[in-house]
C-alpha cells in the first residue's frame, strides 16, 4: 500500500512495540506498512542526482516505527558518534511537528545509525537531546555500526528506527497527528543529494523549513 501523494495516514500495528529491539522482527513488521517515497528532488540544477528512497510506517504504543531503504551508488559512514554532521554521510532523517506544539523535532540517522536529534522553535534555537533521549531511540542498520570511508554500495540500504513517541511530549498524553517531511542527503559524497518526501521551495537545501511540512495521523 502505498501513501499519496504527501503525507498521510500511519497505522497502528498492535504487536510492533514488542519486535522494536529485534531489527529483523522490526523489518518484517514493517515490510507491509505503507510505504512514503522520498523523491523530490527539490534543486535539480544543483543537485540532479536522484537515488530511490522510501520509508514505510507504522506505530505502536510507545513508538513510531520507521524503516529507511535507499538505493545509492556510493555510500559512506564517518561520523561516529550521536550529535556529530550525520548529513554528511549516507543520511535519512525525519521532522515532525506535533499538532499544537510550538517546537519541532528532528531525528537524523547516518547509514551506521548514529543519531543527531534536537528540537526547536527556529533552527538556531536547537535543544539537543540528552544522552538518556538519544539512547531510547532503538536502531538497526543493514550495513552494521562500523564507520567506512565512501564506496560503491552493494545494493539499497536499510535503518529502521522506533522512536519513542513520548519525546515529543511530556509522556502523559501521546501526540496522534503531526506535521512533518522525511527526508535523505549525503552532503559529503563525490555525488552529493538532497531528496525530500514532500516538496520544498527554497533557493538552496535546507530541509529546517516548517512552513512545507504536511499532515501525518497516527491511526487508532
Amino acid at each position: 500500500m502505498k501513501a499519496s501523494p504527501y503525507g498521510g495516514r500511519i497505522p497502528y500495528f498492535e504487536n510492533i512495540d514488542d519486535v522494536a529491539f529485534d531489527g529483523d522482527a522490526l523489518g518484517v513488521a514493517l515490510a507491509v506498512a505503507p510505504e512514503f517515497d522520498i523523491a523530490c528532488c527539490n534543486w535539480p540544477d544543483s543537485y540532479p542526482y536522484t537515488p530511490h528512497c522510501s520509508v514505510r510506517l507504522a506505530h505502536g504504543r510507545h513508538y513510531l516505527c520507521c524503516l529507511f531503504s535507499t538505493d545509492s551508488l556510493r555510500i559512506a559512514a564517518h561520523t561516529t558518534a550521536d550529535l556529530g554532521p550525520v548529513a554528511a554521510d549516507s543520511c535519512v532523517e525525519f521532522f515532525l511537528q506535533p499538532d499544537g506544539s510550538d517546537e519541532y523535532w528532528n531525528f537524523e540517522f547516518n547509514i551506521i545509525g548514529r543519531l543527531n536529534a534536537s528540537h526547536r522553535r527556529t533552527r538556531p534555537d536547537a535543544v539537543r537531546l540528552s544522552a538518556a533521549e538519544l539512547g531510547s531511540v532503538v536502531r538497526h542498520c543493514s550495513c552494521g555500526t562500523a564507520a567506512f570511508d565512501e564506496r560503491d554500495a552493494d545494493g539499497p540500504w536499510r535503518l529502521a528506527a522506533a522512536i519513542p513517541l513520548g519525546l515529543m511530549t511530556d509522556g502523559t498524553v501521546l501526540p496522534r497527528a503531526f506535521q512533518g517531511n522525511i527526508y535523505a542527503c549525503a552532503s559529503s559524497l563525490t555525488v552529493p543529494y538532497y531528496l525530500s518526501h514532500a516538496p520544498i521551495a527554497t533557493p538552496e537545501p535546507d530541509f529546517h523549513r516548517p512552513e512545507f511540512f504536511v499532515p501525518f495521523i497516527l491511526e487508532p
